[in-house]
């Protein structure tokens, strides 16, 4: 078995550790919920009790994830026989870029109308490879050869009078630069298309000539189309982002406005020697696209064409993407069903109100980060000065390339071309990693008195670009790892999240001069909006431990209050102890006051006893006599004391 797309299959190295942080989870939360119940009720009011049913609902999930990666991957196994023969046939497209092209005899000007032709071209030709070259004094290969058509259109409307460093217009530097690529690519049958105005300013009609035994010799057929009129137009003067400034003309040395006429001697002469050429005019009755067409359709006859019999492998995706899809619709229903099942058979009844999950500190939470990528960089045509180090640099051989441009930059011809080269090693070095040096390279474009408004704009931007990524680094972001897993970055802590933030606000500040000078390039704005979203994302974790330490000092603050009120409770509970002891203290004084010996008692009232009663004159009486004298002067007593007392002197 095989895999289409392999590089999803690293998807599955994180599902080990997800698994581990569960159990991790379940372990330490667990714990938790433990040891606040009664072992004796643990069962019944812990919430998820039912273990297995969580586990098995995880189990399905990550089993799910991972036969949905799997699928991504698109396995193969088994062959299917099939037959094919080799279609497509190698074109190239050469676009004259010189500020003649500004001139508006054909509206909006023959730059734009070339640029809508050539793409015109590029949709017509579904199955051809096709290059793209822009050529003024100098040839550029904007594009080499593919069939990534919408690649194509795109390089296409990018092109503009300023994207050559130099001007003027050279005829021999496309036909040289086409030649090259058809025999890298090992062509045998191949077309250029060249659209200029035939003004040939730079003398290559002599070096076309020496080129024509090549260009026979590789069969390239060359079809030269004509843009402009014979009568001509002034040309208008750019500004600095190479748009026409109204009522501004292009002047020659005696300050009189040039005017640009088609000159199709040049081109005629060209297609004519190149064989199976054609010329064309743009704007004329003819249709271009579909004489091209025919011009390029009798290169078919003469390429070699074969039936090859392949074995193509048959995609088995769908089998992993129907498991993913049957376990995500089981761990759906099975909860549900589960649990009306454990109460059927077990007679166990709903609970209502379930006390929510315990709470987990917030140390253990799992933010997942998207991390918004920027591309590589925007290095425009200004970094293709044609050098070592350029060359290096196309290569993708970055060191030799950054070794190469300080090499060339020790004397550089002119302050231009030292500008040209600190843009290349600034590429270079931004390639390889080396932000520091990128950042110092793009920095010397700034700092030159004559720099261009168009090279300040691409040093800006790739500054922007290079600080954002020296940020990344800092925060050790890997952004092949975030590209190609999808894992969440490491969080740092709050004084690297402030360098970090001072480097991407400067990398913001950057893109923003690049996009007053250049407002037309769409991506200026999309890096503005991700680096301000990588700020955002800095502030909620700012935020996020805020909170953590508004929760801690909360938390303090309560356990404190806490102790205060059990010390509160104590001192109540010691007061209340003392009146105890106090009241239990009178109660035994109490106690024995009423409970004196009665021995003691009756000694006293003995005592009283024998004290023997006087009469009024002193003497002494019988107690009977007494008692009945008594009796007598009161005259109150009860009947029945009276019997006592009578039995009492009867005895």
């Amino acid at each position: 078995m095989t895999f289409d797309s392999p590089a999803w299959l690293f998807m599955l190295i994180p599902l080990p550790f997800l698994a581990l942080l569960r159990v991790w989870s379940h372990v330490s939360t667990g714990k938790g919920g433990e040891s606040l119940v009664s072992p004796r009720l643990r069962g019944e009011l812990i919430v998820g009790a039912a273990q297995w049913l969580r586990w098995t609902v995880f189990s399905m999930n990550l089993l799910a994830l991972a036969f949905l990666i799997i699928a991504l991957a698109r396995p193969e196994w088994g062959f299917v026989e099939s037959e094919t023969h080799s279609e497509g046939r190698n074109v190239i497209i050469a676009l004259d870029t010189s500020r003649s092209m500004l001139a508006t005899d054909l509206q909006p000007d023959r730059l734009t109308r070339a640029k809508l032709a050539a793409e015109d071209i590029v949709r017509t030709l579904p199955e051809d490879r096709i290059g793209l070259i822009a050529f003024a004094g100098r040839a550029f290969l904007q594009a080499p050869l593919t069939v990534d058509h919408d690649a194509i259109i795109e390089s296409i409307d990018q092109l503009d009078t300023e994207i050559i460093p130099r001007g003027g217009t050279n005829l021999s530097a496309p036909v040289q630069m086409a030649l090259e690529t058809f025999e890298e690519a090992e062509s045998e049958e191949s077309a250029l298309i060249i659209f200029s105005d035939g003004e040939d300013l730079e003398g290559g009609g002599e070096i076309v000539q020496d080129l024509k035994d090549k260009a026979n010799e590789l069969g390239m057929v060359i079809v030269a189309i004509g843009v402009g009129t014979e009568t001509g137009s002034i040309i208008p003067e750019p500004d600095s982002k190479g748009n026409p400034q109204p009522g501004v003309f292009v002047t020659d040395e005696s300050g009189q406005a040039v005017r640009s006429r088609l000159d199709p001697a040049a081109l005629q002469k060209l297609s004519a020697e190149s064989g199976a050429g054609v010329y064309l005019t743009l704007g004329g009755s003819v249709s271009i696209t579909g004489v091209v067409e025919k011009s390029i359709a009798s290169l078919a006859a003469t390429r070699l064409e074969e039936n090859i019999s392949r074995r193509i492998p048959k995609e088995r995706f769908m089998w992993p993407l129907s498991i993913a899809v049957f376990l995500w619709l089981l761990a759906f229903l099975l909860p549900a069903s589960s649990r009306s099942l454990v109460r059927a058979f077990s007679g166990q009844t709903e609970a209502l109100d379930v006390p929510p999950p315990l709470p987990v500190r917030a140390g253990k939470s799992i933010v997942a980060i998207i991390i918004l990528t920027l591309p590589a960089g925007h290095f425009l045509s200004a970094v293709e000065v044609e050098s070592t180090g350029y060359r290096a640099l196309k290569r993708n051989d970055f060191d030799q390339a950054i070794a190469n441009y300080q090499e060339e930059l020790r004397q550089p011809e002119t302050e231009e071309q030292a500008r040209w080269m600190n843009l290349g090693l600034g590429a270079a070095a931004y390639k390889a990693g080396n932000f520091e040096l990128a950042q110092e390279s793009f920095g010397q474009v700034l700092a030159s008195s004559g720099a261009t408004p168009a090279e300040i704009g691409k040093a800006q931007y790739n500054i922007g670009n290079t600080l954002f990524r020296s940020g990344e680094v800092l925060l050790g972001w890997d952004r092949s790892k975030a590209e190609g897993i999808g894992g969440p970055p490491p969080i740092p802590d709050k004084n690297l999240r402030q360098q970090v933030r001072e480097i991407w606000e400067k990398s913001v500040e950057h893109y923003e001069a690049a996009a007053e000078i250049d407002s037309s390039n769409p991506q200026t704005a999309k890096n503005i909006e991700a680096v301000k979203k990588h700020l955002e994302y800095l502030d909620q974790m700012d935020e996020q431990e805020k909170q953590q330490e508004e929760q801690e000092k909360e938390k303090e603050k309560e356990k404190k209050e806490e102790e205060e009120k059990e010390e509160e409770k104590e001192d109540e509970k010691e007061e209340e102890k003392e009146d105890q002891d106090q009241n239990d203290q009178n109660q035994d004084q109490q106690d024995q006051n009423q409970n004196q010996d009665p021995n003691q008692q009756n000694q006293d009232q003995d005592d009283k006893g024998e004290q023997e009663p006087q009469d009024q004159d002193g003497k002494g009486q019988d107690p009977q006599n007494q008692d009945q004298q008594d009796q007598n002067q009161d005259g109150k007593n009860d009947p029945q004391d009276q019997q006592n007392q009578d039995g009492k002197g009867q005895q």
